[in-house]
């Protein structure tokens, strides 16, 4: 796991294991257990005790990445050019204001068939200055866009037909009108309030015989 230490500033972590192997850092770091004991532990070296480690202090002279891995049991790190796989790993507990690096993953192979499901991600943070790149792709954004407009008005009941080639129909209520214009038998429309409906089928609008209603009908 990944920790990123700040010099001369103590980074406290609980460690449910009797082994600590500083796997890779740029710099020796000190860790510090819960009696006092100071131990010097340099990159590649592992640390082994009798009993749990429990909640130490690392210790380091300047900014840098750590990486540490920790267990149960006997444990001997792998000379150059040999892998380790860890199979599994005990419970970690990060202190209150403290995080940890996620520096890099292993590569991901898929067999053919399967996928992967993300449910969800972390919230992302822009700082000040700082802004994000988003690429939408290089598909072409078409925009259908009306080649003729059908203006029309008059007194209610008013019965507009469907029109497969519409892009948009715009509705007003005249306003001297007494009563809402009711579009489609649901929805009600004052007097000189418009509404815009990108729909193709019939549109009904009735009210009372004296209101009157506009229409343009764009396709």
């Amino acid at each position: 796991m990944n920790f990123e230490l700040k010099a001369n500033q103590p980074y406290p972590v609980t460690i449910s294991g009797t082994w600590v192997w500083l796997k890779f850092a740029t710099a020796e770091i000190v860790m510090e257990t819960n009696s006092g004991e100071r131990v010097s532990i340099p990159k590649g070296s592992v640390v082994k005790n009798d009993a749990l480690l429990g909640r130490v202090l690392l210790h380091s002279p300047q900014d840098q990445i750590i990486d540490i891995q920790f267990g149960k049991g006997d444990f001997q790190p792998p000379t150059d050019g040999q892998r380790v796989v860890i199979e599994s790993a005990p419970p970690l507990e990060i202190a209150p204001n403290q995080s940890v690096d996620l520096g890099s993953v292993p590569a991901l192979t898929l067999e053919s068939g399967q996928s992967v499901k993300i449910e969800s991600l972390p919230p992302v943070e822009i700082a000040s200055n700082q802004y994000m790149a988003v690429s939408l792709g290089t598909r072409p954004v078409t925009l259908k866009k009306a080649s003729r407009a059908r203006a029309s008005g008059g007194n209610l009941p008013m019965s507009i037909p469907y029109r497969s080639t519409r892009i948009k129909i715009t509705i007003k209520a005249d306003a001297n009108n007494t009563g809402d214009v009711i579009v489609n038998g649901a929805y009600p429309l004052s007097p000189s309030e418009t509404i815009e409906l990108e729909y193709s089928g019939v549109v009904e609008l009735t009210g009372a015989a004296t209101d009157s209603a506009y229409v343009m009908d764009c396709y």
